[in-house]
């Protein structure tokens, strides 16, 4: 399968001064983050709140670039684009945030708002309208109401609206952030189905990024998992849930009900409850030792983190 993003060594470092003190600190919010997601798949980013994921995924569309690594989208990498350059592509990489009572503009009706983008990118006057019915329709919004403004919307339907916007764009790649996660439950279902509708009536391939875990599961064909800044953990979906070999990936679906039992379930089985890692590689890096971070395939497209003790 044709690869439509590549990340290679993604960090993001922020730094400023303490409170208390004036010393200079600095913090890799996203640590040497390397993956690659497939056309017409969809990845799931995991990790606990905090980890990275969001400011993985600002890096990703560059509205805060990365401090250095590659940022490969369709064969081209991004990092290296001026700000024309990067205009074609920012219009096939759209992102669908978490909260989408921050993402609509207030002040404008729904038509106003997404007139905004096909303006953008020329799309013809004559025709707007008509493209704004179609894409409201698709996603379950009364055209008619298009004259409307956010607030007579409910959360779920503003989500709706927000993902017909990304539309508009005619995305390739849709980075989805806790798309779900701010809505009531009986909503989320109903969401995650019109995503994987339109995944297959527009060819899309998503970025799916959740601290869910099940949620995660149902939904990928390859899943990460982030935790401090970096990926301990990468392979597919049913080799994870099976077989989690790190220590962090089991504590996190061991939180989790349903599905996630069966990797449990699994390292139960063995007689050590826990992952081992290879010799000469430990998993914890806690007592500052001289140790260097290093993926280690232990099956098939399936990598786990660990650190090389130095001098082995």
């Amino acid at each position: 399968m044709d690869q439509i993003l590549k990340l290679i060594n993604v960090t993001k470092i922020f730094s400023g001064h303490g409170i208390v003190s004036s010393k200079h600190n600095i913090f890799k919010a996203v640590n040497n983050v390397s993956f690659n997601i497939e056309k017409d798949t969809i990845f799931g980013l995991v990790g606990e709140s905090g980890c990275g994921k969001t400011t993985l995924a600002r890096s990703i569309l560059l509205l805060d670039p990365p401090t250095y690594g590659e940022i490969v989208f369709l064969e081209k990498d991004l990092t290296k684009l001026s700000g024309k350059q990067l205009l074609p592509f920012r219009m096939k990489m759209q992102i669908v945030f978490q909260d989408p009572h921050s993402a609509l503009n207030p002040k404008l009706t729904i038509y106003k708002s997404m007139k905004e983008g096909l303006s953008n990118r020329n799309y013809p006057k004559d025709k707007i309208k008509s493209r704004i019915e179609e894409l409201l329709d698709v996603v379950g919004i009364t055209p008619s109401h298009m004259y409307r403004f956010p607030h007579e919307f409910s959360g779920g339907q503003k989500q709706r609206i927000v993902i017909a916007r990304a539309l508009s764009m005619e995305p390739e790649l849709l980075i989805l952030d806790e798309p779900v996660s701010s809505l009531d439950v009986s909503i989320q279902a109903q969401i995650i189905n019109l995503l994987l509708d339109l995944k297959e009536k527009f060819r899309l391939t998503y970025l799916f990024i959740s601290h869910d875990l099940n949620l995660v599961a149902y939904l990928s064909d390859r899943i990460g998992v982030m935790y401090k800044g970096r990926i301990v953990e990468i392979g597919d979906t049913d080799n994870i849930i099976d077989n989690p070999g790190h220590p962090y990936t089991l504590k996190l679906f061991s939180s989790a009900p349903g599905k996630m039992e069966i990797g449990i379930h699994n390292n139960e089985e063995k007689d050590d409850p826990l992952p081992i890692p290879p010799d000469g590689f430990v998993f914890s890096n806690d007592n500052g030792e001289a140790n260097t971070f290093k993926l280690i395939q232990v099956e098939d497209g399936h990598l786990v983190g660990c650190y090389k003790k130095i001098g082995n």
